[in-house]
């Protein structure tokens, strides 16, 4: 897992995090998307799509064969994004809730992501954002 952090003037503005797993289909891993988060105010300026590139970089450099993700079939507007930099694949999800109450605290197992320092420093020209990246 890693995440990674888009910065105006040090201030974050946007976010994102990603998970790359096996896969039973390919050769190589995957790597899912889960949450992708830019400021209100500074949405439609390039920087959900820089995040993006930046994931694909990083997934790259770990050997995985694709970054995929979800939204909701009413978000038109980060549907258009998502148009941009993917291919939408025609998989319909299908989920059952296993907990009825609060999730358990699961962060006491989880394993600390891998993170690369330098990975997405030089991020922006595809989307027209200028941006600072963190981790």
């Amino acid at each position: 897992m890693f995440g990674l952090v888009a910065l105006i003037d040090d201030k974050v503005v946007g976010i994102v995090h990603a998970l790359c797993h096996w896969s039973t289909w390919t050769q190589g891993d995957y790597c899912y998307l889960p949450d992708l988060f830019t400021d209100e105010a500074q949405r439609n300026k390039g920087i959900g799509c820089t995040l993006i590139e930046a994931v694909y970089r990083e997934a790259r450099q770990r050997g995985t064969s694709r970054v995929y993700w979800l939204t909701r079939d009413s978000n038109a507007t980060v549907i258009a994004l998502y148009e941009k930099v993917a291919s939408r694949t025609g998989f319909i999800q299908y989920r059952h809730a296993l907990w009825k109450k609060a999730r358990p605290d699961h962060h006491a197992t989880s394993r600390p992501g891998n993170l690369s320092s330098s990975t997405v420093a030089r991020i922006g020209r595809t989307c027209n954002s200028p941006l600072q990246f963190g981790h």
